[in-house]
C-alpha cells in the first residue's frame, strides 16, 4: 500500500512539472521551403541553438517544436543549404 502511495505521489508531481513546464515555453510551428523552388524541404532539421532539443520537417516541410521562454534562436540546417537561424518571438500576438 505504501509503494502504491508513494506511486501517486510521484504521478502528481510530474504532472505539476509537466504543467509548470508548459507554461514557460511557446510552440512554434513553420514550414521550410527551399528558397528558388518554394517546393517544401523534407527531413530538415529544425534546433534550438544552445540546446539539445530539435525535430526534423515533415514531408510537407512542416514542423512544430517548443521553445523555453529562455531560448529565441531556431536554427534549419540540411545537408547541402547554408543553415538558416530565426529569432522566435515570444509574444501572445
Amino acid at each position: 500500500m505504501k509503494n502504491l502511495i508513494c506511486k501517486l505521489i510521484l504521478l502528481g508531481f510530474i504532472f505539476t512539472s509537466f504543467d509548470a513546464f508548459s507554461q514557460s515555453v511557446t510552440n512554434v510551428y513553420g514550414t521550410v521551403l527551399e528558397k528558388d523552388s518554394n517546393l517544401p524541404v523534407i527531413g530538415a532539421n529544425v534546433i534550438l541553438a544552445g540546446t539539445p532539443l530539435g525535430t526534423i520537417t515533415d514531408i510537407d516541410g512542416k514542423y512544430q517544436i517548443a521553445v523555453p521562454k529562455n531560448k529565441k534562436i531556431l536554427t534549419v540546417k540540411y545537408t547541402g543549404f547554408m543553415d538558416k537561424s530565426n529569432i522566435v518571438n515570444h509574444s501572445k500576438d
